[in-house]
């Protein structure tokens, strides 16, 4: 009998050119095929189809193995009331999952895994790192039942540093900041060096009385910054070149240039010390608080609450909460700021407004004040768009 692999190509070219394959069929078939042309034909089809099953069925695995369940997380399942609401922010907001991930974290709960699970690409926050480790030790085990290597690996993907650590210097900096906190450097700088940054940063004291210190940097552009020797000047080069201690600089430091500002906060979250960190950030509240977000990575807890607080007063701002902590403002800080103003007028005008910004900062009294003050500005907050709101209560009701 002719081989199935060369009999069946043989016999389906036959019925795709639209001719009779009987003539094909081994001798063994012709008792079962029968006279009749037309039932043979249909007789041929319906063995050939059986022979294709039978010859070409997949072998089973030679050693079958059990996955391993998914492991349980630190915390527990997010609550099924807070499903839908949970897969309606990630759809409205597709690239804020880790924003949306840190405030259901910060409500005590994790994700499911049918509305949420790393890719291999994602940086997921921490939580979900033996999720990672599960899906990369399946993997690698995949490969190694191909090749006969039976060796796992344990996952060395990092995870998302704590919410102040993002990409704060991509939105608002002039350069990559290093990770807080670090050590001190030696200083690379050469004496030509300290005398090129002396030029530019002046060091005067004004006054009649009581003569204050005044460093500034007027002249600093942006070409400059990134280049040597201000790309490569620490705190500790800038306090040799000036003759002065980090925190004189900093409390004598005239924010006149944003350019500069943004250089020496910059310095200061690289220095890795948080008081130097919190200093400059409460001095740059005021006049610069693009400059203040780069510290962001150093600073505590308080003053990246009076950052938050500061970023109310503009409403272009507000998308900047997401990179402080959730779960943080009050309806009475927020209802009296510019930023919800605006973002309540909005709503109310039906302009497509992100609401995830304020779900993510505010404590569960307050998005439930925000939805019953929606309410009396005659605004529906049903639909997708209130969904990162419904979700930070549903988390908080317990």
């Amino acid at each position: 009998m002719t081989a199935p692999a060369n009999l069946y190509p043989e016999l389906r070219d036959c019925w795709i050119a639209g001719t009779l394959a009987r003539h094909l069929a081994p001798p063994e078939w012709n008792e079962f095929l029968g006279d009749d042309t037309t039932e043979a034909e249909r007789r041929l089809l319906a063995v050939a189809g059986q022979m294709v099953e039978l010859a070409f069925r997949s072998a089973p695995a030679a050693e079958p193995s059990t996955r391993p369940d998914l492991p349980r997380l630190a915390l527990p399942t997010m609550p099924e009331t807070s499903r839908s609401y949970f897969r309606a922010t990630l759809a409205q907001e597709p690239k804020r999952a880790g924003t949306v991930l840190r405030l259901t974290e910060a409500r005590g709960y994790s994700a499911h895994p049918f509305d949420w699970f790393p890719k291999p690409s994602d940086e997921a926050p921490a939580l979900y790192q033996p999720w990672n480790d599960w899906r990369d030790n399946l993997k690698q085990d995949a490969r190694g039942a191909g090749t006969g290597d039976k060796t796992r690996r344990s996952a060395t993907k990092s995870t998302v540093p704590p919410p102040q650590t993002g990409n704060i210097s991509d939105k608002y900096g002039t350069e990559e900041p290093s990770p807080c906190p670090t050590s001190p450097s030696p200083t690379s700088l050469t004496a030509d060096d300290m005398d090129a940054i002396r030029r530019v940063i002046s060091v005067t004291r004004h006054g009649l009385l009581v003569k204050r210190l005044q460093v500034a940097a007027p002249e600093l552009k942006q070409q400059q910054a990134g280049k040597k020797p201000w790309r490569d000047c620490t705190m500790v080069d800038l306090a040799t070149a000036l003759d002065l201690g980090p925190l004189q600089i900093i409390d004598a430091w005239q924010a006149v240039n944003v350019v500069a500002n943004r250089w020496l906060a910059n310095r200061v979250v690289r220095s890795g010390d948080p008081a130097l960190c919190d200093r400059l950030a409460e001095h740059l509240l005021g006049t610069d608080i693009d400059a203040a977000l780069i510290l962001l990575p150093g600073t505590s807890a308080p003053i990246r609450h009076r950052i938050g607080a500061a970023m109310l007063r503009d409403p272009q701002s507000l998308s900047g909460l997401v990179d402080l902590d959730p779960d943080w403002l009050g309806w009475d800080d927020l209802r009296r700021s510019d930023a919800y103003t605006a973002v309540a007028d909005g709503l109310a005008e039906g302009a497509n407004v992100s609401l995830l910004p304020l779900a993510y900062a505010c404590t569960l009294p307050a998005a439930q004040a925000i939805l019953a003050d929606l309410e009396q500005r005659g605004v529906r907050p049903i639909g997708p768009r209130y969904a990162p709101l419904h979700l930070n209560v549903s988390l908080g009701i317990r």
